[in-house]
């Protein structure tokens, strides 16, 4: 696929086994936009191209086996914003939406604990954790306004 600049577009095809097939499209500047699928034990993602420096824009499918499957949004700064949606087994199943910094999540269905991060202002996540169903413990974790969480468990 054509790249526009420094970096090789290139597509790789998937082996049966433990390998990520993927392809990757042109970048807009140092990043390159990709796409993954694996066949098994890996997750499929693909991944889009982001319009600065840092924060690659991408987007996860779901993968078959013990792998969350994810997406991912791009970001408007040097952090990926990105979303998960439900894996289909032991994995929590979570989403995060794109804040102006950092990220949020939302609840898992089984074996771990649901949660949900709220993005914070400064270089801290601020989020939130609702109560697992099994064995695990209901938390909410607020951001602080320096470089250290303020939580509450």
């Amino acid at each position: 696929i054509s790249c526009h600049s420094f970096l090789a577009c290139y597509v790789v095809i998937s082996s049966p086994f433990f390998l990520e097939c993927h392809v990757v499209i042109s970048s807009h500047f140092f990043l390159t936009c990709y796409v993954v699928i694996s066949h098994s034990f890996l997750a499929c993602y693909v991944v889009i191209s982001s319009h600065s420096f840092l924060a690659s824009c991408y987007v996860v499918i779901s993968s078959h086996s013990f792998l969350a499957c994810y997406v991912v949004i791009s970001s408007h700064s040097f952090l990926a914003c990105y979303v998960v949606i439900s894996s289909h087994s032991f994995l929590a199943c979570y989403v995060v939406i794109s804040s102006h910094s950092f990220v949020a999540v939302i609840s898992s269905h089984s074996f771990l604990a649901c949660y949900v991060v709220i993005s914070s202002n400064s270089f801290l996540e601020c989020y939130v954790v609702i109560s697992s169903h099994s064995f695990l413990e209901c938390y909410v974790v607020i951001s602080s306004h320096s470089f250290l969480a303020c939580y509450v468990v």
